[in-house]
């Protein structure tokens, strides 16, 4: 885990010990490990189609009508001239079930491809971290942090650092860096290791002596 402490500028922090408070932001950067993959699944239909149709032509890789995403024309889509509908659907699945998914997937498109009035595609979306995976920023941690550079500058000014007057914290997604995961066929997927980035600021008292 990097870890990077992050003081206000000099001027504002020794302005601040003219008066009875100081803060200090201590900041680390936490790496997410991605868990799941999703897919992008789009089918064209004849207007006579229904959900439960199309749920049906896809059950064979887990798909559901809870996966469903949305309805549009297929005519506005050059790549499908005969169909009437568009039904896309979006789902989640293990990261390590992704290859097995690719193939049954592949192996849909290329079944229905001879099959009319339905044509099935796809994307994969990318991977990501599910929440239950997502690390917890450290709270503690960063104030520990925070109260050591705190400490430092009091010592400066030969004043005493006072008790905590307030705590905020944030946390935001860095962007990432791609690494291989696994390769479908002479294919190779690439996984997105996004950053989390944790922020405390910590607002202290100040004693004079």
């Amino acid at each position: 885990m990097k870890l990077c402490l992050a003081l206000l500028c000099s001027s504002l922090g020794w302005a601040q010990l003219q008066t009875n408070s100081i803060e200090i932001t201590a900041s680390r950067t936490l790496n997410a490990i991605p868990d799941q993959a999703s897919f992008d699944v789009q089918v064209a239909t004849g207007f006579g189609a229904s959900l439960s149709d199309v749920v049906n032509d896809l059950s064979s890789v887990g798909i559901t009508a809870a996966d469903f995403a949305s309805l549009s024309p297929a005519f506005l889509f050059v790549s499908r001239p005969n169909y009437s509908l568009e039904w896309d659907f979006i789902f989640t699945v293990p990261l390590s079930n992704a290859p097995s998914i690719l193939n049954q997937l592949t192996a849909l498109t290329n079944k229905t491809a001879r099959i009319s009035p339905v044509s099935i595609s796809f994307d994969l979306l990318g991977v990501s971290t599910s929440q239950a995976n997502q690390a917890m920023c450290p709270i503690n941690d960063l104030v520990a942090d925070a109260t050591a550079q705190a400490q430092i500058l009091a010592n400066a000014a030969n004043l005493r650092l006072g008790p905590i007057l307030a705590i905020s914290n944030q946390s935001s997604t860095l962007p990432g860096t791609f690494s291989d995961v696994f390769s479908f066929g002479i294919i190779p997927i690439l996984r997105l290791s996004p950053s989390q980035a944790c922020t405390a600021t910590v607002k202290f008292g100040i004693v004079r002596l």
